[in-house]
């Protein structure tokens, strides 16, 4: 079959967001991205997907559990699970015969989180980053009847592959070197034989790359096989949930030492300003109510003063009343509509008036 056909260059204007370039080192993928996004205004949001040679995948029994479960059943076997530098994350854990299983994929060799911390520094945030096969598992727009599923990725020194037959586990698969293309031939030219109706998804990096496994593999008719080339399945859009465990950097927890330090500076303000609100009416009541005590014999007390830097508070004045009722039955009236320090003054006026007759 053609492959290099299938996977020949469009003529297209790539995208402001699509970028296609090799590095070696942290720095240098940082600093290319970088320049990529030189222009756009920061912070430019991120999702990795992140497949260097150091990254491997792994199927392994395990507990059925979260994140933190595997870690402290697998950590034994896999330390890089227990170490802080080492990116890590798990395909969704699925029954396996007694018991469960799932695709294990850890760094070998810490590279990711120094890259999203590098990048953070120059503006680019790192939202999610995601292993090869987990993103390419998401690709496919139709799925089979039977739910099984094949991919291959290619190039023309690795290759990665993940298998899900119908009636049997999952499996994931790595090549290295030159013998990569007759080796992944090989494979696929197995998958047609034992399982013909599996659609199989196979991406290539270029058309080299397609031309050099086309060579490897027969010349039998494989109408399951769907060939894209790597830009083109980049440049798909493909939902990826936040939190799928695949992902490999570490997810923030919802309460971090940063929120709850804000939480408590919120609590204590709010506490510190109810407490000088009660001590403030108190003071402006026992105020008022020694301005009341004091009428000996005068026709008015002046409320305006000690009202002036209270703001006229009602809920003062409905106290000021309570104690005035209770201390020298002048105050009676029951009426709960437009009081104000005005109308205080004017009916102590009044009854000091009509008790001088």
């Amino acid at each position: 079959m053609d492959l290099s056909s299938a996977v020949a260059p469009k003529r297209r204007r790539r995208p402001k967001g699509e970028a296609s370039e090799a590095f070696t080192q942290v720095k240098q993928a940082a600093a290319l991205l970088a320049e990529h996004y030189a222009d756009e205004p920061k912070p430019v949001r991120l999702r990795l997907i992140f497949q260097p040679d150091s990254l491997r995948g792994v199927h392994v029994a395990c507990p059925q559990g979260n994140r933190k479960v595997l870690a402290f059943a697998l950590a034994g076997e896999y330390p890089a699970l227990r170490e802080p530098d080492f990116a890590w994350g798990h395909e969704p854990v699925l029954a396996s015969g007694e018991g469960f299983s799932t695709i294990l994929h850890f760094e070998t060799e810490p590279a990711l989180i120094t890259l999203a911390a590098e990048l953070a520094r120059l503006g680019l945030a790192v939202d999610s980053a995601w292993p090869l096969l987990t993103f390419l598992h998401a690709l496919p727009e139709e799925w089979s009847e039977s739910g099984a599923v094949a991919l291959v990725a290619v190039r023309p020194d690795s290759a990665v592959a993940y298998h899900h037959p119908q009636n049997a586990g999952r499996t994931v698969l790595s090549w290295r070197g030159d013998s990569t293309f007759a080796e992944v031939g090989q494979w696929i030219d197995s998958l047609s034989r034992q399982s013909p109706d599996d659609p199989l998804l196979l991406i290539c990096e270029d058309e080299v790359t397609a031309s050099g496994l086309d060579s490897h593999l027969s010349g039998e008719a494989r109408p399951n096989i769907e060939v894209i080339s790597a830009r083109d399945a980049l440049g798909r859009r493909v939902a990826l949930p936040r939190y799928h465990p695949a992902q490999l950097l570490p997810r923030e927890s919802l309460f971090s030492a940063q929120h709850l330090a804000i939480a408590a500076s919120i609590a204590l303000w709010l506490a510190a300003g109810w407490a000088g609100l009660a001590f403030g009416r108190e003071w402006w009541s026992v105020r008022l109510e020694a301005a009341i005590l004091s009428l000996d014999g005068n026709d008015s007390v002046d409320f305006t003063e000690v009202y002036e830097d209270a703001g006229r508070a009602q809920t003062s004045v409905w106290k000021v009343m309570r104690i005035w009722s209770s201390s020298s039955g002048i105050w009676r009236k029951s009426s709960s509509c437009g009081i104000t320090p005005c109308h205080v003054k004017m009916r102590m006026t009044r009854d000091n008036r009509s008790g001088s007759r």
